[in-house]
């Protein structure tokens, strides 16, 4: 919780007051509706949005907004610091108007609850208050901000997952015919085996010979994307969990074919199907084999988030393992990076690019900083944690990494005090793989099967689909003109349409629902409380319904059709009566060359002519090229983020603000690694004059910022000096620096011209702000400021002039009606 001291507020001409700690001196000269009329009058012109705003601006922006006639569906959430809260004695009672206040510790799922047309619409905005714009380094503000914005990303992403299924929902179909046997089919199999779970986190290093000597002790559960890892350290894993659905899994998880005859793959539903479709070992799936409702798969242990290691965890203790070792487990930046040495993002350095605003204590008792996804990673696992000790008070979880964080539940354990592995501990696992065992038959009948479940599934779909289609084309019909009642029997018909639709939908609604989330968007248009409802908003959210269920159903025949494709393939390969020339054309679509291992092991026995031995071999040697690629589109990717220099400054801006220097020394010996010379040059005087700035020493910082030459880089530079040479009073030096600053935005003009108001230079200010308004004729607060310098060198007349033109935009400014009264 971030504390602010405040001392007696200001009180301006307007009978306003202000905390100088919060505002400065924002609203000394001119009204708080002025100021903000200038910064957030667009805000008030949106027809639909919810705008969570973090600061009240010393309660005037809260106040401003209250005053406004605000439209019907604006509504505004005010993130107040408690110590603000307390000191105005702001109400954190819903407001009447949409417009409330609460405290810093608010809860951002709680708008799903209280603004759930807003959030399903994705009509929210986070904003920040003048109190958070001018907020300095290390700040209450500044650190408020920091906080904010990082559980507003974590929000924002589980909106975007519970919106739009369809990369889980796609990837469960392609996978239909390759996921067998549910997880549940081996619960308990393991049941007081010692296991380690190894992730990618960078504390793997030190633990990895530790591993590798104690390996036949172990049940060994690993992040697929650690396999590479694991193959050059000759450690041999019992199982791999992958659930990422993401291409970009593929290529961190293609290590794992080197284990095809010794590892069970562990797999979400969702998996990745290049991966999935081309382990030619043993696997069994967790979830649900379909999204839609089907006797047939009703219970099976659920893939567990937000990270691929609390799903780990949560499978070893499904298989009843009791003593659960976390290795490479870290939910943080254990000294500063994010991944073990070998791994990609070790390798382009990309942690560098990476938001860490978040701070955990570590086992050491250190601070460490964290992302989102990590940061809620952990807190998912104290819950588990909680939940296993319930249910088993057998279940010891422990962390081995000294740098890992702390995690409620874990005992942290160095590897050398570890003194219960058992070496028979392993024994169990052969009756497992048992189970998971399958002949080409019963591989071939499952594959029939599942053809015979999508076209059942196809054929329902097609069924809603010709009802919704039916519904849109009755709701055009329901008025006879806007604003009339509406049609009784139409509205009948509509109503029994749509009522068939759920009957035919049934259980499946949020399937549908969740597929494409904005299909179902106009369903969810903002209405008038108590209000009778408009003819527009009925069929607006009628034909939101009907074609929402359409789209849907159709994205989803369209999908099953590829699975359908999917699954023929299988049968083709199992029966063996397609030519091999064929299955090489379809293995070639869909980039699966793996699938050769498969066929080999099926048809080992099988006469093949010199063609189609060469056939083998080239789908072989694609495949093999594949899995020994390390340029990879990830990589790529990884380094560009790496490289990028906008990203890097917003990096540094966060360091210094939040004046750590360790992630400027991070991110000083990264600016030496960048290829543009320019840019390695320049960011490097940036982050070494942020540097000194934050040790005080201002000559040094001054002397690097001026050797920057890149626009962007320089824009930043030259607001440091002018900060320096403002709080020295330095005011020539101030007055060149602006005038460097306004060949980048004319904005600076105004700056210039109160600078030279302040040296007494009136009538220069004056012309300044004339030239500036001569560019930027609809800035309003620009006109008043000249107002004002126009009434200190007593030319009332131009001053007047000046007057009018504010009124004759906003009549009820109560600066310019305060100045105009005073003339």
């Amino acid at each position: 919780m971030s504390k602010i001291t405040l001392s007696e507020p200001k009180v301006n001409a307007f009978g306003e007051q202000f905390f100088t700690e919060i505002n400065h001196h924002a609203f000394l000269n001119q009204s708080s509706e002025t100021v903000f009329k200038n910064y957030f009058a667009n805000l008030l012109n949106e027809t639909e949005q919810l705008f969570i705003i973090v600061g009240t601006d010393s309660g005037l922006l809260y106040q401003f907004v209250k005053n406004q006639p605000l439209k019907p569906h604006i509504k505004f959430v005010f993130i107040e610091l408690s110590d603000v809260i307390q000191k105005l004695k702001l109400s954190v009672v819903d407001d009447v108007k949409g417009v409330q206040v609460v405290a810093e510790e608010f809860d951002f799922l709680t708008l799903h609850e209280q603004y759930e047309t807003f959030v399903y619409r994705k009509k929210y905005k986070l904003i920040k208050s003048l109190a958070v714009m001018d907020a300095e380094p290390s700040s209450a503000y500044e650190k408020l901000w920091q906080n904010v914005e990082a559980r507003f990303s974590a929000f924002n992403r589980e909106v975007l997952v519970s919106q739009r299924s369809s990369q889980f929902e796609d990837a469960r179909l392609y996978n239909a015919a390759d996921n067998i046997f549910p997880v549940n089919s081996i619960k308990n199999h393991l049941k007081g085996a010692t296991a380690i779970v190894l992730g990618g986190g960078p504390t793997l290093d030190d633990a990895i010979n530790w591993v590798k000597n104690n390996q036949q002790d172990l049940v060994i559960f690993a992040a697929a994307r650690v396999a590479r890892r694991l193959v050059t350290e000759g450690i041999v894993p019992d199982f791999f969990v992958s659930v990422d659905p993401h291409d970009v899994s593929f290529d961190n998880s293609k290590g794992i074919f080197a284990f095809e005859k010794t590892a069970v793959l562990i797999n979400g539903y969702h998996v990745n199907p290049k991966l999935l479709s081309q382990w030619a070992g043993l696997s069994c799936y967790m979830g649900l084999k379909y999204g839609w409702k089907n006797t047939r798969y009703q219970e099976n242990i659920e893939p567990v988030g937000p990270t691929v290691i609390n799903t780990a965890v949560h499978v070893a203790t499904y298989l009843g393992c009791s003593n659960i070792i976390l290795s490479g487990v870290d939910f943080c930046f254990a000294k500063g990076r994010s991944h073990e040495s070998s791994s990609d993002e070790a390798k382009t350095a990309s942690h560098i690019s990476r938001k860490t605003h978040i701070k955990v204590v570590t086992n050491a008792g250190h601070f460490e900083s964290t992302g989102p996804t990590l940061a809620n990673a952990r807190v998912a696992l104290e819950r588990q944690a909680k939940f296993y000790q319930k249910e088993n008070s057998n279940t010891k979880l422990y962390s081995s990494g000294l740098d890992s964080a702390k995690v409620e539940g874990v005992e942290y354990l160095d590897t050398s005090a570890i003194d219960f592995l058992n070496p028979v501990t392993k024994h169990r696992l052969a009756d497992l793989k048992q189970v998971l065992t399958i002949s080409s038959q019963q591989r071939l009948d499952y594959a029939r099967l599942t053809l015979d479940e999508l076209q059942q599934q196809s054929k329902a779909f097609k069924v809603i689909t010709r009802v919704a289609d039916e519904g849109l084309d009755w709701v055009p019909k329901l008025y006879k003109q806007k604003g009339a009642e509406p049609k009784f029997k139409v509205m009948n018909k509509v109503q029994k349409l749509r009522k068939k639709v759920n009957r035919l939908v049934g259980e499946d609604g949020d399937l549908l629902l969740s597929y494409q989330g904005e299909n179902f968007a106009d369903t969810y248009t903002p209405v008038e409380q108590d209000l009778p409802l408009d003819s527009d908003v009925v069929t607006t959210q009628l034909n939101g319904f009907f074609q929402g269920v359409k789209q849907s159903t159709q994205q989803f025949e369209a999908l099953i059709l590829k699975a359908i494709e999917r699954v023929q393939l299988r049968i083709d390969e199992l029966e063996g009566k397609v030519a091999l020339s064929e299955l090489f054309k379809a293995w070639q679509t869909w980039d699966e060359f793996g699938r050769v291992k498969l066929w080999l092991n099926w048809h080992s026995g099988k006469s093949l002519t010199q063609d189609e031995q060469a056939l083998l071999r080239q789908a072989q040697q694609a495949f093999q090229q594949e899995i020994e690629k390390t340029d990879t589109k990830q990589f790529q990717n990884l380094k560009r983020s790496a490289q990028n220099l906008e990203t890097l400054v917003r990096k540094a801006t966060d360091g210094f603000n939040q004046a750590d220097s360790s992630q400027l020394d991070a991110l000083l010996q990264h600016a030496a690694q960048l290829e543009a010379a320019d840019q390695k040059r320049d960011l490097g005087y940036l982050i070494q004059g942020m540097q000194a700035e934050l040790q005080q020493n201002e000559q040094q910082a001054i002397e690097f910022f001026k050797q920057i030459e890149q626009p962007d880089l320089k824009l930043l530079a030259l607001k440091r000096i002018l900060n320096f040479a403002m709080q020295a009073q330095r005011y020539e030096e101030a007055l060149a620096t602006l005038e460097n600053l306004c060949l980048f935005s004319l904005d600076y003009m105004v700056i210039y011209s109160d600078l030279l108001a302040l040296l007494g230079n009136e009538s220069m200010a004056i012309e300044v702000l004339k030239m500036y308004l001569s560019k930027n004729p609809d800035n309003i607060s620009a006109y008043i400021k000249l107002a004002q310098r126009q009434i200190n060198v007593s030319a009332n007349q131009e001053a007047q002039a000046s007057l009018q033109k504010v009124l004759a935009v906003d009549p009820d400014n109560q600066t310019a009606l305060h100045l105009l009264k005073s003339l």
